[in-house]
């Protein structure tokens, strides 16, 4: 009986040390990698400080979310063995808290459900502001080009656009995505001055301007054109302008009259002017959006009156030149009297001001 009883024990302690054995042995679950969510960098452009040119600091608050009144649109897909699949289809992107999954680097929301970066894809990224603007004009939206007609007569909304490609086939699942959104239009703006010793009297004043073509040709300074926005790797803004019409451009008019001395300071044209005609022209810090296009010389004028000199009507010659997207043009006329003479200033527009990280 006591061997028995040892048989036993010995059995039980066997059992019991092979048990320990075998969960000692068995391996540890991997740990499962966490989804890594899909972020864009959304560069803003410098501009000036309007509530239609944009900046950074004011693109915050058109877009804010609840209470601004625009957003960005975002286009995206990535392509898997020749096959395209959307993953963000016209999605407004906001700035201000979200309640789930909110953007961990700033403020910059979408309220739909986070996307996540798949390994192996090739993705196209394109956006556009302001979002709603865009989407009424544009005949196609999507992630590889945008593309319609726009007509700068009855459009001055400064409008941005933006693309990029990620490869995810080559590189690591990056942070960001860094979308650079560029303007589409180029803008000039016109100043008068009095000519270096010349002091004009107390009621000269500018009351009237206009563009006008010269000749009768279509091929001229056109106001609409049909824009084509290509381009992931790098952002290609192309245009075709339409065909020039003769009669008066921008027309601007401003009773009362924008008086300049001998102070050597240039005075802006197209200033606010209530619901005098050319008020549309006004909204952008007197910078007028016009289609990028070439100005053949001698093909243009620009056309102004005077208060003091009643419905006479005195005219520049505006050089030939080539408009660039994002590039502002600013001429200045030197009046003297019945003569005037123009020079022209032009800066980048496009120039960097930050860069927001954006979770998708």
């Amino acid at each position: 009986m006591m061997k028995f009883s040892r048989i036993i024990a010995l059995l039980t302690i066997s059992i019991i040390a092979a048990g320990c054995a075998q969960e000692v042995d068995e391996p540890l679950p991997e740990p499962q990698p966490a989804r890594k969510a899909i972020s864009c960098g959304i560069s803003g452009v410098a501009g000036l400080s309007s509530r239609t040119l944009v900046t950074n600091a004011n693109l915050q608050t058109l877009c804010a979310a609840g209470t601004g009144t625009e957003s960005i649109g975002v286009w995206g897909e990535f392509v898997n063995a020749g096959t395209r699949t959307k993953i963000f289809n016209a999605e407004p992107l906001t700035y201000g808290p979200k309640a789930q999954d909110t953007n961990p680097y700033n403020q910059w929301n979408y309220q739909s459900e986070t996307r996540y970066w798949n390994s192996g894809m090739l993705y196209d990224f394109r956006a556009c502001f302001p979002q709603d603007l865009m989407t009424n004009l544009m005949e196609q939206m999507d992630a590889t080009n945008f593309q319609g007609p726009i007509n700068t007569k009855n459009t001055q909304d400064d409008i941005l656009v933006g693309a990029t490609q990620v490869n995810t086939q080559t590189s690591p699942l990056p942070d960001v995505v860094n979308i650079e959104l560029q303007h589409i239009f180029a803008a000039i703006r016109f100043q008068v001055k009095a000519a270096e010793g010349y002091t004009p009297s107390a009621d000269e004043g500018a009351v009237a301007c206009w563009l006008q073509n010269q000749g009768t040709t279509d091929d001229l300074f056109s106001r609409a054109g049909y824009l084509l926005h290509t381009g992931n790797e790098t952002s290609e803004i192309h245009w075709t302008p339409y065909a020039s019409v003769f009669e008066e451009l921008y027309r601007w008019e401003y009773p009362t009259g924008v008086h300049f001395d001998d102070d050597d300071e240039p005075h802006s044209l197209y200033v606010p002017n209530g619901t005098n005609e050319g008020e549309l022209y006004t909204r952008n810090d007197s910078w007028i959006m016009v289609i990028p296009q070439t100005v053949k010389d001698g093909s243009l004028k620009f056309f102004y009156k005077m208060k003091h000199t009643a419905d006479k009507v005195f005219s520049v010659t505006i050089p030939a030149i080539t408009y660039q997207p994002g590039v502002q043009y600013n001429y200045i006329l030197e009046i003297r009297g019945a003569s005037a003479t123009i020079s022209l200033t032009i800066q980048d527009w496009n120039k960097l001001d930050a860069s927001y990280d954006v979770e998708l």
